[in-house]
């Protein structure tokens, strides 16, 4: 699943010339709904296309632990500062000059209201930023 959103981020422009890589704990398993997860996943993947100009690296790491599936996308980017990672999940706001401030607030309603989970923004070891999701199996 995950590696196909990624397929089928890549059709879109900005994600072309983006190299990806995996960590990928294929027997994490969770039951969810495949058309809500490849949303979020094309949202997570443009943020850090835009984030890196359409040209950095993007991560892609999957792991289950103590009854959670943990899916984390990271970039290579420039990062989100501490005191705007909240601000990033609210309605309208945006950083980008032809954002609407949508595509973040849909996956965190996704993410919590749909499947029952948690979202939170991080640090990367790449260098950008790290959206961290963690769902009940």
């Amino acid at each position: 699943m995950i590696k196909e959103s990624v397929r089928f981020a890549q059709a879109h422009s900005k994600v072309r010339s983006c190299k990806f890589t995996y960590a990928l704990d294929e027997t994490a398993r969770a039951t969810f709904a495949p058309l809500t997860v490849g949303r979020i996943m094309l949202n997570l993947i443009l943020n850090g296309a835009d984030a890196t100009n359409g040209n950095g690296k993007i991560h892609i790491r999957l792991w289950q632990s103590d009854g959670r599936v943990h899916l984390e996308v990271h970039d290579n980017g420039p990062g989100i500062p501490p005191d705007m990672r909240d601000k990033v999940f609210e309605p309208l706001y945006t950083s980008k000059p032809d954002g609407t401030g949508l595509g973040l607030v849909s996956v965190k309603t996704a993410v919590t209201d749909e499947l029952r989970g948690e979202i939170s923004v991080i640090d990367s070891p790449f260098g950008g930023a790290c959206f961290r999701i963690s769902l009940p199996r």
